[in-house]
């Protein structure tokens, strides 16, 4: 769904999917904290959209091993580093 205007905030019906990328879009609001326990996310892309509020802690990721948030209001640190 990269790069095609969606607006709104993101659709977190994605739970059980492993790849998500939402590049340059019109996405807003927080990364809410029922996301943080998607345990089966490997990669997730969202940059260049509007999002804001905490960073993800990483913690809550462990099969995580691309991340990408750059170019939105995102404030704080992660606990942790994606894996590689």
């Amino acid at each position: 769904l990269k790069g095609n205007m969606i607006g709104g905030p993101i659709p977190w019906s994605i739970y059980q999917i492993e790849s998500v990328s939402l590049d340059n879009n019109n996405l807003t609001g927080n990364l809410p904290p029922p996301f943080q326990n998607h345990t089966s996310l490997v990669y997730f892309s969202a940059s260049s959209n509007f999002f804001e509020g905490a960073a993800l802690n990483l913690n809550f990721f462990p099969n995580l091993q691309y991340l990408d948030l750059h170019g939105n209001n995102l404030t704080g640190v992660s606990d942790a580093s994606p894996r590689n």
